[in-house]
């Protein structure tokens, strides 16, 4: 497979779901709350050869849990998007052996310890006119856990900061804590 700039590169595919926190502003009882949401994504996962350098382009929904959200901050809540997670491996970033994580012959920490950014886009799912956009700006850590070849299990906690289009300062930063499952199938052929 071809990646970035034409690099040779190589991919597969994962599901990631997790618990997202919300804090918000309560003007009328004048204090901070928080909206409990769970997310779900679908990404599929390449990197550079020879770098440790990963790509995680993710369609990425989230949904509030409870109802007794105020109907402006469940629309602000409900969001369905792309992003672009981007992983570094600060202690394994040129020794890499292209293989998954449970193959490499590193010290655990090393190896699956990572660093993220993650840019994205989303859009409220409200039915009325003054829907809002956001581009989210995320930072976070994780750890990938090898459990064979063809599967890992990635706990990761991520901040992100969201730049709405509308004037909604209630819910513009938030705390992910998810996990992802990545599989391989590819490993298997190439080996």
């Amino acid at each position: 497979m071809v990646g970035l700039l034409g690099l040779p590169a190589d991919a597969q595919f994962g599901i990631r779901a997790g618990y997202t926190q919300l804090p918000y502003m309560n003007s009328e009882a004048d204090q901070t709350n928080q909206i409990n949401a769970l997310h779900v994504g679908l990404n599929y996962w390449y990197r550079l050869k020879d770098i440790r350098i990963e790509f995680f382009p993710e369609i990425r929904y989230q949904q509030p849990l409870g109802s007794d959200l105020s109907a402006d901050l469940e629309d602000q809540s409900q969001l369905l998007g792309v992003a672009l997670p981007v992983q570094f491996y600060p202690f394994d970033f040129i020794s890499d052996c292209s293989c998954p994580t449970f193959s490499k012959q590193s010290r655990t920490f090393q190896k699956g310890f990572f660093l993220m950014a993650s840019p994205g886009y989303f859009f409220d799912l409200s039915n009325h006119p003054a829907k809002s956009s956001a581009v989210e700006l995320g930072v976070g850590a994780g750890f990938d856990i090898g459990i064979n070849d063809l599967l890992t299990l990635s706990p990761l906690v991520q901040y992100s900061r969201l730049l709405r289009s509308e004037a909604t300062p209630t819910l513009d930063r938030n705390w992910h804590f998810g996990l992802r499952a990545s599989f391989r199938p590819d490993y298997r052929r190439r080996f």
